[in-house]
């Protein structure tokens, strides 16, 4: 259907690099990576952090007798 050159990519790569890495957008590359991996980890332990809330609510509750 479509006759369009393949392209590998390495290719597409070596494109696409100097736009990434380019000194001026460098650093929104690499604090919007780890704003995504912060979100990431707060997204996995916020269960975790929840249930030690809980068990420390219903450990301060028991002790009131």
């Amino acid at each position: 259907m479509y006759h369009r050159k393949e392209v590998s990519r390495k290719e597409v790569r070596k494109y696409l690099t100097p736009y990434f890495m380019h000194p001026d957008s460098k650093h929104l590359l690499y604090s919007s990576t780890a704003l995504l991996i912060g979100a990431k980890g707060l997204a996995i332990a916020s269960p975790y952090i929840l249930k030690c809330i809980i068990d420390s609510m219903t450990l301060a509750g028991s002790m009131d007798f």
